[in-house]
C-alpha cells in the first residue's frame, strides 16, 4: 500500500474547500452590509496563494487589508498578525462548516 496515496485521499480537496470558504464569507459580508450599511459597497475578498499560507485580502475602493490567512497544510484559519504573517493559533478550519464560526465580517475571530 502506498502511504502517499492514502494521505492525499484522506485530506479533502483544499482548493474546493477554500473556494467554498471564500464564497460563504463573501455572502456573509454582503448580507451584513445590505442590512446595516445600505449605501456602502461591501469589500471583495481575494485569495493570494503563498508558500505555506493563502492570504485572504479584503479589497475596497482604494485600500486593501488582510482579512485572514488559511494554512495550506491543514486548512486552519489564522488571524493576521501583519500584512505578511499570520498569528500563531488557529481560529477554526475551512473543512468544518465552511469555516464560518471562525470569521466575522471584519476578519478572523479572536481566541476566546
Amino acid at each position: 500500500m502506498n502511504i502517499e496515496n492514502t494521505a492525499v485521499t484522506a485530506i479533502p480537496d483544499f482548493n474546493a474547500a477554500l473556494g467554498e470558504f471564500v464564497a460563504a464569507t463573501q455572502e456573509k459580508i454582503n448580507a451584513e452590509y445590505a442590512r446595516i450599511y445600505q449605501h456602502v459597497q461591501p469589500p471583495k475578498l481575494v485569495a493570494e496563494r503563498g508558500v505555506k499560507n493563502v492570504k485572504i485580502v479584503s479589497a475596497e475602493s482604494n485600500s486593501r487589508s488582510v482579512f485572514c490567512f488559511v494554512r495550506i497544510a491543514d486548512g486552519a484559519i489564522l488571524k493576521a498578525a501583519s500584512w505578511k504573517a499570520p498569528a500563531k493559533h488557529s481560529r477554526g478550519s475551512i473543512y468544518v462548516n465552511r469555516g464560518q464560526e471562525a470569521v466575522s465580517i471584519y476578519g478572523a475571530n479572536y481566541i476566546r
